[in-house]
């Protein structure tokens, strides 16, 4: 009877594994955060038509901003569906006037 020489085994090192790479969430499209909580909102149309500001974002929790002076009277509302606008400040919300 002869023997079969047998191969010695190894044990294959253990593969190490990583977490796969997580991507950052891109911002929502209805909303376009600038510093120091603020958001940039381009108005379109009425007393401010094409006028670029940063306001906080406290103030953008209603569907409208209403704005009662000292320069100008106006109610605005987001933009359906919301989009956004390059400007010369950055990509800002659109706001249309409501009439």
């Amino acid at each position: 009877m002869t023997s079969v020489p047998t191969r010695p085994t190894t044990t294959p090192a253990p593969r190490s594994r990583t977490a796969p790479r997580s991507r950052p969430a891109p911002p929502p499209e209805d909303r376009v955060d600038s510093p120091l909580g603020t958001t940039l909102v381009l108005h379109w149309g009425g007393p401010r038509h094409n006028e670029v500001d940063h306001l906080p974002i406290e103030s953008l929790t209603s569907a409208v901003l209403v704005y009662d002076g000292p320069r100008w009277f106006g109610v605005y509302e987001q933009f359906q569906p919301a989009r956004t606008q390059d400007t010369p400040q950055g990509p800002a919300q659109v706001w249309v006037v409501r009439e």
